[in-house]
């Protein structure tokens, strides 16, 4: 009797030291312990050593998209991936390419108050003309131009304006790119006429992000027209991007805040925006590829959409301090 008590309590003393090995495990590792997550973070934490971040499930609406990639991130309070559908095929960039060539440019230092004389070497096919050989624009309103209206000719006028070749600021785009770690984005021109231009929603997001931290290129992004001075007479311009401004019926639970479109052929229609909401969230999507002008603006309303409510549901501060570059 007395060996088998023995051999009881040796057994049930082994049963306690492997439950509390597991407890112990688990513990140390997220996702084990665990297993209720809000929005992809653990519920009601700070993240703690060891702690990684998971993205919430992709929404089923991706299946709606006509967009053939996506990228979607919470940007504010901190930046955390929430979507990638084919977010590393590579892609023609069209006229998003203008958000670098803007980046680029301010490093550059341009002299606003500077003159350009419009010549016809600036002439740039794919869209209306806007200004002409012999009219003069000043670098601040080339700027507008080539941002609000995504005017091809004015980007080419304000590189010259900028005393620097075509050849020599695509390379300043190239080694901008390549010191952001961006190995599959290409620029081979700075407009985005060409289908050279290359990157993907992932990559190209990281572009987004900083181009829409300078005010000098998200405010001017954020105008549905602007007017310029085109040899002193006024000039009217409109932003390519009115769909997502609400010149269309398109209720959302976000509010714009910058953004930039693209189309060429070979791309189909691009845009990347920056929206917000009320609470102060801010959410980055990049879609390449959609069917149409209102597809693209449907694509992304409805991914900003389902990325605020997602932000919405997070407790605050829950993910404070968790920051990812993309």
């Amino acid at each position: 009797m007395l060996r088998k008590r023995i051999i009881f309590f040796a057994i049930a003393l082994c049963a306690v030291v492997t439950l509390f090995n597991v407890t112990t495990f688990a513990a140390a590792f997220p996702g084990v312990s665990d297993s209720a997550l809000v929005s992809g973070v653990k519920a009601g934490t700070l993240p703690r050593q060891r702690d990684y971040y998971r993205p919430p499930l992709p929404p089923l609406l991706l299946s709606r998209l006509t967009a053939r990639r996506a990228y979607v991130s919470l940007e504010k309070p901190v930046q955390l991936p929430l979507v990638r559908y084919h977010a590393d095929d590579v892609a023609p960039l069209a006229s998003l390419t203008k958000l670098m060539s803007a980046l680029v440019a301010l490093s550059l230092h341009p002299d606003w108050s500077k003159t350009v004389t419009i010549e016809d070497a600036d002439r740039r096919s794919g869209a209306q003309q806007r200004v002409y050989p012999g009219e003069v624009v000043s670098m601040q309103d080339l700027w507008t131009l080539m941002l609000v209206g995504s005017d091809n000719d004015a980007v080419v006028a304000f590189i010259r304006g900028l005393g620097i070749s075509e050849q020599s600021f695509v390379e300043k785009m190239n080694a901008e790119a390549k010191s952001l770690n961006l190995t599959k984005t290409t620029f081979v021109e700075p407009t985005g006429l060409s289908s050279g231009n290359l990157s993907t929603a992932r990559e190209y997001a990281v572009v987004a992000r900083r181009a829409f931290a300078e005010s000098r290129i998200a405010e001017p992004l954020a105008e549905a027209e602007a007017f310029i001075l085109v040899s002193g007479k006024q000039r009217k311009v409109y932003n390519t991007d009115q769909e997502l401004k609400g010149a269309l019926p398109m209720p959302h639970i976000w509010q714009f805040i910058s953004g930039k479109t693209g189309f060429i052929d070979e791309s189909g229609y691009n845009v990347a925006v920056l929206g917000g909401d009320v609470v102060g969230n801010q959410m980055l999507t990049v879609v390449l590829g959609s069917a149409s002008v209102l597809n693209r603006a449907e694509d992304a309303s409805a991914l900003l959409e389902w990325a605020t409510e997602t932000a919405q549901k997070m407790p605050a501060g829950e993910i404070d301090g968790n920051r990812l570059l993309y």
